[in-house]
């Protein structure tokens, strides 16, 4: 992995844009660079940059745990939050880095945010990644899904990478020095060794639940209660008697049945002989009713010979009607036709009065419209000229008033060269004193770099001074400490061996075995008593359950009771329903074979206008009448009512049955429930007496035994709660043990290292005198060198105030002189340059004036001749105006043509009309004529035919009373078809009363025989009554054999329930073998256990990199651990090995020390990859000059293993050393800019 560019843009106090290419120059050819700055200035925002852009997160906010807010405009902002790095007033900001990926490829990852309409709140952040060597964007846009891609191509996680890519080395320093519980808390925040206690406390609640669920299936296994073989014999032979018994009143039950079938059978056939009187008696009322049938048909039957000469006299009466209605219709169309002649002849006349007027006119305004076709060419043309003039003149005006536009142009930029140049002549005399300051630059720059040189030297010897002097009091305060400390480890260690022999005196009145046996056993108690509880409150539940559920099924069955009687009269009605229909639809059959060509149905059939098949009368007077036959009517809702009835009876009977089979299925789920709660009940007694012994006598009062249960159980686990008293008291006394053995160890061990570090602490003291009277010699020598500089920077400059501000702030002094040198220089560039442009913008005004003086003179020249055309091209104008007043000549002329083609149009179309009114007069005549010699023919016909009807009349004298009345046109209407119908349909009414009187017969017949064969010996009640108590019996049997079923289930149940117990307690067991043995090595309740081990691990693999590290910064010291413990020791190669406390190291050596445990964390956290880049954010003031040097060469053979290292740091020698540096420079108004430096 490998950091190839950052970009920002307005980040804390980073305003930018900016951006630090590490793969060009001069970046890309060092290894080793230094980020330099001022404090507060914005270094660590760099490092905060690359941070937001790969994770959206920063070292300096990952560590904030407060959710206090801060404002931001009328909205507030967490201080955790990402957001608060905008730099105040900023609309926008970004942060880019592009990188090289595991998989060797080249991406970019940028972070943006801004503010709503550039005013507003803050937007959510967004992140976008993009795969430059592909030249693909990551195409998912969720900030979750994109920052999860950037940290599997990174390959490290956010808290990784700030301890490998970004070492913050003050965490290291505390590591080093910290005590040994806040080691462990530091060495897991900077390893991610926290999982270690998580998974040893996760493996001790496994193997405990595991216990659990072991005893768990102990008690389930217990409370499983198996019947004997006796018990299993018992059960199998009271079924088979239930079966036997069950058989026998099946048996019963159909005899009754049979009995009660013959009762219903002789209801039903008495209601049919009801039915079959009413029908005879139906029948025979019908043909009376009918007796005016006969009469209508021998009517008919003499009319016939009559009825041709009858409907032809009608047709020919139609026919003469019609006729008249032709003749009336022609004579008012001749009318009409000689009305319209006389209107077209007038229209005609009138048109051609209209076309020789127009002709006249067009003769009249031929001579204007040829003048004036004249001078409208001669116009046209005298405009394009004008135009053309017009166009030329327009760019003369322009180009004038160009001209005068730029000569104001070039004086307005003299005026303002002419101010520019007064006031750099006005700033050259107020700071007039920046002239001598531009001229001794060079001298002044040698002079003060001498200086900060010299005070470079004296403040590295008088930091020396102090450090040594501060070290000189921190070895003899330690002196004294290890003193004091040494006199206290002398008492700890007397009072722990008096605390220890005062302890094995007092544990030894615990009789723990003895406690432990009484809390199990008690807790057995317990336990048996909860199981008592439950199982009295389960069977006052299922007793309960047992009274509801015999409630219902009482209640069911006197609903089924109901339901069956209703079945048995239903399917009584259905059968003499069936029967009922049968006859009718016999009778019904017949009657309509009879009458299948009645007249009716012809006359059904007549359309109204259109000829009559039998007759060819086109009028129907008797269509609309309705003679129904009463007898068929009459039969055919009978038959309609029984079908009603028959199907209603089906339905109901359906419906029954359905309700029958569910209440039956009710009865049988309640009685398996009731079973069921029964068998629940038997359990649960057998359960509470094996656990109460004399639990029988308390049975009918359990709300008693309920509430003396609990009191036992509380009585019980009050007991419990003292002997766990009693045995934490003694886990305390054994902890307690193990604490004062270990302290009494300790204080023995610690009095022998107290005497150890005395000796070594009074030897360090006396060399460190030597080395401050060496450094405050060296420091007198830089003190008389610094004043001699002074005094010759002071001489240069020449004034006290610019002195001072060198004295006091050397930075802002530099960056004075250099704007007051570069302002003198630019101010005098300004100057020449604006008197050269001052003499050439003169120059130009000059040549423009010309150039305008010579464009105002032909403008007026081409004006002249232009207003004398004008003037021409008026007169033209008013001229045309008065031809033809002023409209276009083709217009008038095409107008007057066209008023003449319409006109002669509209005489063709009036001769056209009249020649049709005359073709349409002669046809209508002839038509006229023709019609009145065919109502003379019809005429005659009609006397002729009108004679034969009456010679008719005087053969028949019975028919002359009914003549021209509308019963006789009903007479002459009705055909031989409705003869032949209506004598079939007579003679179904006489078979009709005989097959009603047949039926009868038959039916009474049927009675007789049934009364006669098999009567029962009970009464159709009796035969219900018994039927009703047989399925009662039966149910009640079913009842207790479905209890024997469910039982002889329930053990079935139980057996397979026991046998699975026992497997799943098997195969628990096994696992529970495995987890003891993991339990046992490193699971424990707080996790302490496998947390340590792996601390010590990893802390060992730490040291292995670290002294690593350390042989190349400084192979005098080896970093180990102390065994059986997380504190840290030194070997001092160069005194012999000899082992020394971390407390001993110098400034200087901590340093030393902890920069090697910080690479060591980089190495150990970049084990399964290559990191390329490494910065690294911590001081260095404390080394000495030849510290510094080895901690540089350290950091320089880093660029030697591939790596490219940038360091953060404010100690000058550093710096100095490192060619390369990218500065941060403050700019004021909480601003800085990013500049990258190379001093080679």
């Amino acid at each position: 992995m490998k950091i190839l560019s950052v970009s920002l843009y307005n980040i804390a106090s980073i305003e930018g844009p900016f951006h630090i290419d590490f793969e060009s120059e001069p970046l890309k050819s060092e290894g080793l660079f230094a980020i330099t700055g001022v404090t507060g200035s914005g270094k660590s925002t760099i490092l905060d940059a690359i941070c937001l852009a790969l994770y959206n997160n920063t070292p300096r906010l990952s560590p904030i745990k407060s959710y206090i807010n801060i404002g931001d405009g009328e909205n507030n902002l967490s201080v955790r939050d990402v957001k608060t790095l905008l730099r105040k007033g900023a609309e926008a900001a970004f942060a880019k880095v592009v990188f090289k990926a595991i998989d060797d490829k080249i991406y970019a990852s940028e972070w943006k945010i801004r503010r709503a309409r550039g005013y507003g709140r803050i937007q959510d952040e967004i992140i976008t990644l993009e795969n430059l060597s592909d030249k693909t964007l990551f195409p998912e846009r969720n900030k979750t899904l994109v920052l999860k891609e950037i940290q599997r191509l990174l390959g490290l996680s956010f808290e990784q990478f700030t301890k490998s890519v970004i070492l913050a080395q003050g965490e290291f320093a505390n590591f080093l020095k910290a005590t040994e519980s806040e080691r462990a808390d530091i060495l897991e925040k900077l390893t991610g060794t926290e999982i270690y206690s998580k998974i040893s406390a996760q493996i001790f609640q496994k193997h405990k639940d595991l216990q659990t669920e072991i005893t768990f299936f102990d008690a389930q296994l217990s409370s499983i209660e198996l019947l004997t073989d006796e018990e299993q014999q018992t059960l199998h032979l009271a079924l088979n008697q239930l079966k036997e018994q069950e058989n026998q009143l099946i048996t019963a039950q159909k005899q009754l049945q049979i009995q009660l079938d013959w009762h219903l059978k002789n209801q039903q056939l008495t209601e049919q002989i009801r039915q079959a009187s009413v029908n005879l008696q139906i029948a025979q009322e019908v043909k009376n009713q009918q007796q005016h049938r006969f009469e209508t048909l021998d009517k008919v039957e003499k009319i016939q010979p009559l009825k041709p000469i009858w409907l032809q006299k009608e047709n020919i009466q139609k026919q003469i009607f019609t006729v008249d209605l032709d003749i009336e219709g022609f004579s008012q169309k001749i009318t009409e036709l000689q009305q319209q002649a006389t209107v077209i002849q007038n229209a005609l006349d009138k048109e051609k009065q209209h076309q020789q007027t127009l002709l006249q006119l067009h003769e009249k305004w031929l001579p204007q419209i040829q003048q004036a076709r004249v001078l409208d060419i001669q116009l046209q043309q005298k405009k394009e000229i004008l135009s053309d003039k017009m166009q030329q003149i327009q760019a003369f005006e322009q180009n004038n008033q160009a001209f005068i536009g730029k000569i104001e142009v070039e004086k307005q930029t003299l005026a303002q060269i002419q101010e520019h140049i007064n006031q750099n002549k006005l700033w050259q005399s107020q700071n007039a004193y920046f002239e001598k300051l531009a001229e001794n630059y060079s001298l002044i720059g040698v002079s003060c770099k001498e200086a900060e040189r010299a005070i470079s030297e004296k403040e590295k010897f008088r930091k020396e001074v102090e450090d040594l002097k501060g070290q000189i009091h921190r070895v003899e305060v330690f002196v004294n400490e290890e003193k004091t400390k040494n006199e206290n480890l002398l008492q700890q260690h007397i009072l722990a061996k008096q605390a220890y022999d005062e302890f094995k005196k007092a544990i030894k009145g615990f009789d723990i075995e003895k406690l432990i046996s009484e809390q199990n056993e008690i807790i057995q108690k317990i336990e048996q008593q909860k199981n008592i509880l439950n199982s009295i409150q389960k069977l006052q539940e299922e007793r309960q359950n047992v009274q509801r559920t015999q409630q219902k099924k009482q209640q069911k069955k006197e609903q089924l009771i109901q339901i069956e009687q209703q079945l048995t009269q239903n399917q009584a009605d259905v059968s003499l329903a069936q029967q009922e229909v049968s006859v009718l639809e016999k009778l019904l059959q017949k009657l309509q074979l009879e009458s299948s060509e009645n007249v009716e149905n012809l006359r059904r059939g007549l359309i109204p206008d259109a000829p009559c098949p039998v007759c060819g009368a086109t009028h129907h007077p008797y269509q609309e009448q309705r003679y129904e036959n009463r007898a068929l009517q009459e039969l055919e809702r009978q038959l309609e009512e029984a079908q009603e009835n028959h199907f209603r009876l089906q339905n109901q009977a359906h419906d029954l049955l359905s309700n029958k089979k569910i209440t039956e299925a009710e009865i049988q789920n309640l009685t398996q429930k009731e079973e069921e709660s029964i068998v629940i009940q038997h359990q649960e007694r057998k359960k509470i007496s094996f656990l109460e012994n004399d639990f029988i006598a308390k049975e009918h009062n359990l709300e008693s035994l309920e509430k003396n249960i609990k009191v036992v159980l509380s009585d019980y686990q009050n007991n419990v709660a003292v002997i766990v008293d009693k045995i934490a008291d003694y886990q305390g006394l054994k902890a307690r043990e193990t604490s004062l053995e270990t302290r009494f160890n300790q204080a023995l061990n610690q009095l022998e290292s107290s005497n150890r570090k005395l000796n070594d602490l009074e030897n360090a003291s006396q060399k460190l005198v030597h080395r401050f009277d060496s450094a405050q010699r060296l420091l007198e020598s830089a003190q008389n060198m610094l004043t001699e500089k002074e005094q010759s920077v002071n001489q240069l400059l020449d004034n006290p105030s610019w002195f001072l501000l060198w004295k006091n702030i050397p930075e802002q002094f530099a960056n004075r002189l250099t704007k007051a040198v570069s302002d003198w220089q630019q101010s005098q560039e300004n100057l020449r340059l604006g008197e050269q442009s001052q003499l050439s913008v003169n120059q130009n005004i000059l040549h423009l004036s010309q150039q305008q003086l010579d464009q105002a003179k032909q403008l007026e020249d081409l004006k002249t001749p232009y207003d004398r055309e004008a003037q021409l091209l008026s007169e033209m104008k008013l001229e045309r105006q008065n031809l033809l007043g002023g409209k276009n000549a083709d217009q008038v002329e095409r107008q007057i043509n066209d008023k003449l083609k319409i006109v002669q149009k509209q005489i063709e179309l009036q001769l056209t009309n009249y020649q049709k009114n005359a073709l349409d007069f002669q046809e209508i005549s002839a038509k006229k004529q023709t019609q009145e010699q065919f109502l003379a023919q019809l005429k005659q016909e009609r006397e002729t035919l009108q004679g034969r009807i009456e010679h008719w009349m005087i053969e028949n004298p019975d028919f002359k009373a009914d003549l021209n009345t509308q019963k006789f046109d009903y007479w002459i209407s009705l055909d031989n078809l409705w003869i032949h119908q209506e004598r079939l349909q007579l003679k179904q009414l006489e078979e009709g009363c005989l097959m009603a009187q047949t039926l009868l017969k038959d039916r009474s017949d049927s009675l007789k025989r049934h009364q006669n064969q098999n009567i029962p010996e009970q009464s159709q009640s009796d035969c219900e009554r018994l039927l009703a108590e047989n399925k009662e019996s039966e149910a009640k049997v079913r009842q207790d054999i479905g209890k024997l079923h469910n039982q002889w289930a329930v053990y079935q149940k139980e057996v397979e329930k026991h046998q699975d117990l026992l497997r799943q307690r098997e195969e628990k067991q096994q696992v529970l073998s495995q987890w003891e043995v993991i339990n046992s090595l490193i699971g424990s309740s707080s996790g302490k256990v496998f947390q340590r081990y792996a601390q010590e691990f990893t802390l060992d693999t730490l040291l292995r990199y670290a002294n690593v590290h350390l042989s190349s910064i400084n192979q005098r010291y080896q970093l180990e651990r102390i065994s059986d413990t997380l504190s840290l020791q030194v070997i001092d190669k160069e005194m012999g090995y000899e082992v020394r406390s971390v407390y001993s190291l110098s400034g200087g050596e901590s340093f030393l020390v902890s920069l090697g445990l910080a690479l060591a964390l980089s190495s150990l956290s970049s084990t399964k990859m290559n990191i390329e880049t490494l910065f690294i954010d911590e001081g260095f003031g404390t080394l000495d000059a030849k510290t510094l040097a080895i901690a540089m060469d350290a950091l320089e053979s880093l660029q030697h293993q591939g790596k490219k290292v940038g360091v953060i740091s404010h100690v000058q020698e550093m710096t100095e050393r490192i060619a390369v540096k990218i500065e941060v420079k403050k700019q004021g108004n909480g601003k800085s800019s990013i500049q990258i430096k190379n001093d080679w």
